[in-house]
C-alpha cells in the first residue's frame, strides 16, 4: 500500500468491473517504491465472463484480479481462485510465500489473501488440489457445507461463510489470512470469525 502504483492498480480493477469480462495483473517488486511493475491480463469479452487467466511465466510477488458485475459473481474469492493460488505455488512461481499478495476486487468489495503460515499452506495445497476429486471436495466444503456464494447472500454473509469454511476442520485456516479493504481501498484489515461466530479483527503476528 506504500507504493504509488498498487493503490492505482486497485482502482483500475474496480473501474473495470463494469465490463463484461474480468481482468487481472501479475506483480513484481510489490514492496519496492522504485522497482514495482505489473503485467496485464484480460478475460475474453463476452466469453466465460467470470474468469481471467493470469499466467505466471516468471516468479511473482503478487496477483490481483477483479470479479465483474455479473449477477453470478462472488463478492470474495472463488474456489477456483484458491486453486490458482495453490497452482502458482506448485509451479514455483511465488517468490516469497510470506509476502505474496493475492487480491480480488469487485464494485463494492476488496480483499487480499496472504499466506500467514507457509507450512500449513503447503500442506493444504498438497492435500486439496492434487486431484480433481479433492478439488471437488473442496468446492463442496465451501459452497454446499458452508453455503458460501448462495443466491441472496449479503456481502457480510459471504464474508462470514468464506472465513468459516477456511477456518473449519479439515482446512483449519489453510495457512491463509484474509484482509478486508475499506471503501476507499487504502486500508486493509485482517479478519476472522471469532469463537462466538462474529467477524472480528485478526491481528498479525
Amino acid at each position: 500500500m506504500k507504493t504509488t502504483a498498487f493503490p492505482i492498480l486497485l482502482h483500475k480493477l474496480r473501474d473495470s468491473t463494469i465490463n463484461n469480462y474480468e481482468i487481472g495483473y501479475s506483480q513484481l517488486n510489490t514492496l519496492s517504491l522504485a522497482n514495482y511493475s505489473e503485467t496485464y491480463f484480460s478475460g475474453q469479452n463476452g466469453v466465460d465472463t467470470l474468469a481471467v487467466t493470469v499466467v505466471l511465466n516468471n516468479s511473482s510477488d503478487g496477483v490481483a484480479h477483479n470479479h465483474n458485475n455479473s449477477p453470478d459473481r462472488l463478492h470474495n474469492f472463488s474456489a477456483e481462485d484458491i486453486y490458482k493460488l495453490a497452482y502458482y505455488w506448485s509451479i514455483s512461481k511465488i517468490n516469497n510465500l510470506s509476502t505474496f499478495s493475492y487480491t480480488v476486487i469487485t464494485d463494492s468489495t476488496s480483499y487480499i489473501l496472504m499466506i500467514d503460515d507457509p507450512a500449513a499452506f503447503i500442506s493444504f495445497a498438497q492435500s486439496w488440489f492434487n486431484s480433481q476429486a479433492h478439488f471437488d471436495f473442496f468446492k463442496i466444503h465451501l459452497y454446499r457445507n458452508y453455503h458460501y456464494g448462495e443466491q441472496g447472500n449479503s456481502i457480510a454473509e459471504d464474508e462470514k461463510t468464506f472465513l468459516s469454511a477456511l477456518q473449519a476442520p479439515p482446512l483449519n485456516g489453510a495457512g491463509l489470512k484474509l484482509f478486508r479493504g475499506n471503501a476507499g481501498m487504502n486500508s486493509f484489515t485482517p479478519i476472522k470469525v471469532s469463537s462466538t461466530g462474529q467477524v472480528v479483527t485478526n491481528p498479525c503476528n
